[in-house]
């Protein structure tokens, strides 16, 4: 809802660039090595970058941070709408697994020091990748409408201005009456990621599932309080839901399961809204029908990680099938990662398949998981070369 706010915009290639690329107002300035040819661009593509810089003309330029403390209201803000912007133009698999990939670096981050988003050296796993997953769970928390309206409304208010933490907190309140202190308090002025357990229990026309936060607590961590989706489907097609709010070391709740219906698979945040860690076991039979049945590309992948210490005998037959019938590169990757040292003429055909595979990652996984190159695979993986 805010206008470009300057009148011309420039992209400037610098030789010996000591960063990816720099926002400046009115003009980005890149390292040369992003220009590329097609083939390049394959592994290095400017396109996220540009997005990235482009949307610091508002976040960073329009209105800026004060100090180093509200630094992820420039640097969380471009990476998130650089995500955004991918999102539209590619698929909802590219969002999901980019979230993924903001978890994992959040998390890293957090086994290496307890600093906060809003802390001056908070670092840039937080104030980037972390930064943008706390603003995909406000718009989460608050709703599509209310966040745009907000966001809007924060802009216009601190055009050509300074900004605080508080601002953008205080921008909820002001313009919809949202109260987000303890969001803020939790996920930009204290540190961590929740861990949760999960156990979950059939019983005559409910699942129960019991939910634990069992992460270290302290005056930097607390419990965590979010709103969470639990979902079972069943095996004739239909599946029952339940949205609650989860506020401390145990939450129970309860999801329909009419007599009659046999449950198929468990799912706990579908989509992966909330940034955390889950320890949730299930049976094998679950797994397989959640690594092909689930709607979110996201879901289906954990199934397939936590089948990684799962015999090849077991999940053999299940991976190859997923493998023909699905298109994103991540779940394919996966697979061949846990079928490359099997031996069977199933999976040496699968590996095959994936040298020739549309997606220049999925070939390659081929490559960076086998020890050796089957005999059976010479002639596809000389085909690489060329």
């Amino acid at each position: 809802g805010v206008k470009y706010p300057w009148q011309t915009y420039a992209n400037v290639p610098v030789q010996d660039f000591m960063y990816g690329a720099m926002e400046n107002t009115t003009a980005t300035v890149y390292g040369d090595f992003y220009l590329n040819t097609a083939r390049e661009n394959i592994e290095r593509a400017y396109l996220g970058t540009n997005a990235h810089e482009l949307t610091h003309q508002w976040f960073g330029d329009y209105i800026t941070e004060y100090s180093a403390q509200h630094h992820w209201l420039h640097e969380s803000f471009a990476t998130y709408y650089s995500k955004q912007f991918v999102h539209s133009i590619q698929s909802e698999n590219a969002y999901e697994w980019t979230k993924r990939n903001e978890a994992y670096a959040a998390i890293s981050a957090d086994r290496n020091d307890r600093f906060s988003i809003a802390h001056s050296h908070g670092g840039s796993p937080r104030v980037y990748p972390k930064g943008s997953f706390v603003i995909d769970m406000i718009r989460y928390v608050v709703g599509d409408s209310v966040y745009k309206k907000c966001v809007t409304e924060y802009l216009k208010k601190h055009a050509y201005a300074n900004v605080s933490n508080h601002d953008f907190q205080f921008a909820f309140m002001e313009t919809a009456g949202v109260n987000l202190d303890w969001f803020f308090d939790e996920w930009v002025y204290r540190s961590g990621v929740p861990h949760y357990e999960i156990a979950t229990t059939r019983q005559e026309e409910q699942v129960m599932f019991v939910v634990k936060q069992t992460h270290k607590t302290d005056e930097l961590t607390g419990y965590f309080k979010m709103p969470l989706v639990f979902e079972v489907h069943f095996t004739d097609g239909s599946s029952s839901a339940k949205k609650q709010w989860l506020t401390g070391p145990a939450d129970t709740v309860y999801v329909s399961a009419p007599k009659g219906k046999q449950i198929e698979y468990t799912l706990y945040d579908p989509a992966g809204n909330v940034l955390k860690t889950v320890t949730y076991s299930k049976p094998l039979k679950e797994l397989i029908a959640q690594a092909t049945k689930a709607a979110h590309m996201i879901d289906r992948y954990d199934a397939l990680l936590a089948l990684r210490d799962t015999s090849f005998e077991k999940k053999r037959e299940t991976l190859a099938l997923i493998f023909n019938n699905e298109s994103y590169y991540v779940i394919k990757t996966e697979i061949v990662s846990q079928l490359a040292k099997d031996t069977a003429v199933r999976s040496i055909q699968l590996l095959k398949n994936a040298l020739h595979d549309k997606s220049h990652s999925v070939r390659k996984s081929v490559i960076e998981n086998a020890d050796e190159i089957p005999t059976a695979l010479l002639k596809d993986v000389e085909g690489l070369l060329n």
